[in-house]
């Protein structure tokens, strides 16, 4: 319940999908003006949605990499790694 209301109060925020959000990027919108919530959204690509979402902070920004988030609710996510292997929880290319 908890993420579909984080994507419903993105109406004051930035949603980023599509492609890897690089954190200066982050850097740059959360260290001006912008004063809402930036959210990372992942989806497969043949398709215009998303399947996880992650708020991304100031803290984030300053980190090598964006988390993709956590699984909206009803949806169940696999991260693999180019072998096709499981990816840990928290794990990253």
């Amino acid at each position: 319940m908890r993420r579909r209301r984080v994507l419903a109060a993105c109406g004051h925020g930035f949603q980023a999908g599509g492609d890897v959000i690089l954190p200066s990027a982050c850097r740059a919108l959360l260290d001006g003006q912008f004063k809402g919530s930036l959210y990372n959204l992942y989806g497969p690509a043949e398709i215009t949605t998303a399947c996880t979402a992650h708020e991304a902070t100031a803290e984030h920004a300053q980190s090598d990499v964006i988390p993709i988030g956590l699984p909206l609710d009803g949806v169940s996510v696999r991260v693999l790694s180019p072998e096709l292997e499981p990816v840990a929880t928290g794990g990253h290319r």
